[in-house]
């Protein structure tokens, strides 16, 4: 369950990025946050996921919360399968590896891998974590469109109840895996 109420940020040169957003999410709901870029899509993610805190207004979250970042934030000294391995158990960590298409790139660094190859290890990890929700940021960039669409099944069949909020300015990200879209305005926080 994720209770956002009126929930308001800027940052330190006091430009306001959220205003007076609400809204409530539960299990089963693949949430997409969609905007242009730079008003508050990401954000809202890092507020949620309790990287920053809110000027004004309240988050309400009941579980363990995993994110994947738009930057893969990935440890440049380990492996694929070490990386994931950070919050999972190592068969946990192969099988969300092998169902993204790297089980032959778990021994890999992250130096070795392609911008799409670091982008499903990181998926992997914020997957292999477990969390009851599950914050995606820009999560299927980089990849085509067949494994784009294989992920995002995958995802969405083991998550069905849990809370996905994700962010994408793909109309057919969109379409294929939200269950609801909520649109964020600068001025108003939610549309």
């Amino acid at each position: 369950m994720l209770n956002v109420n009126k929930l308001s940020f800027s940052f330190d040169d006091g430009e306001k990025v959220v205003s007076n957003l609400s809204f409530t999410a539960g299990k089963g709901e693949r949430i997409c946050l969609s905007a242009p870029s730079g008003d508050g899509k990401t954000t809202v993610l890092k507020l949620i996921a309790g990287l920053l805190t809110p000027e004004s207004g309240k988050i309400e979250t009941n579980g363990k919360i995993g994110m994947a970042f738009q930057s893969d934030a990935l440890f440049p000294w380990q492996t694929a399968l070490e990386n994931v391995k950070n919050v999972c158990d190592e068969k946990t960590a192969v099988y969300w590896l092998d169902a993204f298409e790297l089980g032959s790139d778990l021994q890999k660094k992250p130096e070795e891998l392609s911008g799409g190859m670091r982008r499903r290890v990181s998926l992997a990890r914020a997957v292999g974590f477990e969390p009851d929700i599950l914050l995606l940021d820009e999560p299927f960039n980089g990849l085509d469109d067949e494994l784009k669409r294989k992920i995002m099944k995958l995802i969405a069949e083991h998550f069905s109840s849990r809370l996905i909020v994700f962010t994408t300015h793909d109309k057919t990200e969109q379409d294929l895996f939200s269950t609801r879209v909520i649109e964020l305005s600068q001025n108003t926080g939610c549309g």
